[in-house]
């Protein structure tokens, strides 16, 4: 039974996220991030266990909000270096004691950004023991999960105190076609709005969410 719910993941290691635009981060693409480990199918997201805002042209997005943090949220930059392959040095048929300062063979210095939080927040309108099987199937969030990063510790399913899978207030709470979007409020951009997000057909644009990620400010249940 579809039924407006509010999930909280606690996390014992911060997040690490490409960008900043990671704040637009949805349940709906973790979700879909489980059902593709499960069947190898990338149009596997368009099949999740979530309800629907579905427009006469076709297009739809799911009742899934972006991300929120619970209680406090640190934002700050991480620097990792990525050191030139020796595939690369085959290629170019130098020796792995070749100078990795300069040219062809330098190292690189990426930088990522790392949310410390003690949980995010996702609001859906969906189906309770589905939803909670698929996120089971995850074990980290983000990226450079070699590293520990994004470690879920634990996962709360609870009934919301009012439904915020669209919008909170009139303010969209995801991204959101224009066509779909309404009287809505939010900020016009050009981004995906559902899995895969990264796929050119599945960008349009949408109404996001002018600020975030939002801080809730309310203590978790989940003891330590």
């Amino acid at each position: 039974m579809m039924e407006p719910l509010q999930i909280t993941i606690f996390l014992s290691e911060p997040m690490v996220l490409k960008d900043l635009s990671a704040r637009l981060m949805t349940l709906d693409s973790l979700l879909a991030a489980a059902r593709y480990q499960e069947t190898g199918d990338i149009a596997a997201g368009d099949s999740l266990p979530l309800a629907r805002l579905t427009h006469p042209n076709g297009q739809w997005v799911y009742h899934a909000s972006t991300w929120r943090a619970l209680t406090q949220l640190n934002i700050e930059p991480l620097s990792i270096y990525k050191r030139t392959s020796e595939v690369a040095l085959d290629y170019y048929g130098l020796s792995k004691t070749w100078d990795r300062g300069r040219g062809p063979t330098k190292d690189h210095e990426l930088t990522y950004y790392q949310f410390s939080t003690p949980a995010i927040r996702f609001y859906c309108v969906g189906v309770h023991e589905e939803i909670h099987a698929l996120l089971n199937r995850l074990h980290f969030i983000g990226t450079k999960i070699s590293l520990g990063k994004g470690r879920i510790r634990h996962i709360e399913i609870l009934p919301p105190d009012h439904d915020r899978s669209l919008h909170d207030g009139g303010f969209v709470t995801r991204p959101i076609p224009i066509p779909l979007a309404g009287d809505w409020r939010g900020v016009q951009q050009l981004v995906g709005y559902k899995a895969p997000y990264w796929h050119p057909d599945n960008q349009t644009l949408c109404l996001v969410p002018s600020v975030g990620p939002l801080i809730e400010e309310e203590e978790p249940a989940y003891a330590t």
